[in-house]
């Protein structure tokens, strides 16, 4: 299935989170820390690459589908209808987690807090299943971002995977947890960071690790990103190896690989070659690195980036 032009993304974002970000002068462990300044927004893996498609505008639109519940819940809906972010919810009796951001601006280092989720119901993910096959359409691509909430089936990627398999839709994936009976039923764009490649291909090396994964699964393309360390491609028309220019200006690398992930599948559902697409979206990861809340980024700044991104093909 070809993932290139088609306008909708339906993100499959089951754990989002109310972001809490602190500044801090510096940053200690073990000491009493004092913060200069605090922001709020919504976040989490789909809320963050629904923000980053919509802020790349490039004809391709996003929706995510999410649990919200409590008043935290009820904060992060608010603040995403006024961002203009498209979602789909359902509403949960479990309060929404908060997420803390703790910055050091002496060191540029970045510290985070995760919540745990509690736990939700079936009839919870049987909702949101059919919310999400009830939006479906021959133009759509399903993106399966990051992890669920607690009592969501340990199989619930896979039975997204195997739905949308038979509809015919591709599905983007940017997530590890329990991810081997979806990657088996077949993912167009597997984006994954270094440490969860080699998970999932059980090797130390990256090339070796993404080419046992694409040999035990029907994976068409794998995009993978190592923070500031060269990211590859592998895919079975051929593979790649990209050198990022390093950010001066880093403000907060949190949500980059989310920025990575929507950015380059926009790309590649507005027809762009996956290559130039991967590229791209590693472009707007970096320059999301110099926003304070998670992927936010200026658009203006990634030709720019762009232009310093080294490519070579390595297969």
């Amino acid at each position: 299935m070809n993932v290139s032009i088609r306008k909708t993304i339906l993100a499959v974002g089951l754990n989002p989170a109310w972001q809490k970000t602190l500044k801090f002068s510096t940053f200690e462990k073990n000491r009493v820390n004092r913060a200069n300044s605090v922001s709020y927004c919504a976040a989490g893996k789909g809320v963050n690459f629904c923000r980053a498609v919509k802020i790349w505008n490039n004809g391709s639109n996003a929706k995510v589908f999410l649990f919200a519940g409590g008043k935290i819940g009820k904060l992060l809906l608010n603040a995403m209808d006024a961002e203009g972010l498209k979602h789909k919810s359902v509403l949960v009796h479990a309060e929404t987690r908060t997420c803390t951001t703790c910055l050091c601006l002496a060191d540029k280092n970045m510290t985070e807090l995760i919540e745990p989720s509690e736990g939700l119901g079936k009839n919870a993910e049987k909702e949101i299943f059919n919310l999400i096959f009830s939006e479906t359409t021959p133009r759509c691509v399903v993106a399966l971002c990051g992890t669920f909430p607690s009592g969501i089936s340990l199989d619930f990627y896979t039975k997204v995977a195997v739905e949308a398999a038979k509809l015919k839709i591709p599905v983007f994936m940017d997530a590890v947890q329990y991810a081997d009976g979806a990657l088996a039923a077949g993912i167009d764009i597997l984006k994954v960071n270094d440490e969860e490649i080699r998970q999932i291909g059980g090797r130390k090396d990256i090339r070796q690790a993404a080419e046992a994964c694409m040999k035990k699964y029907p994976v068409k393309s794998i995009a993978v990103t190592a923070g500031a360390g060269n990211a590859f491609l592998f895919s079975r028309a051929g593979s790649y190896e990209y050198s990022i220019p390093p950010v001066q200006d880093i403000v907060n690398p949190l949500g980059a690989g989310d920025t990575v992930g929507a950015v380059m599948l926009a790309e590649t559902c507005a027809g762009k070659d996956i290559a130039d697409s991967f590229a791209t979206g590693l472009a707007a990861g970096s320059a999301s690195c110099m926003c304070e809340l998670p992927a936010f980024f200026d658009p203006k700044n990634v030709p720019r980036i762009l232009s310093k991104i080294r490519r070579r093909k390595i297969a």
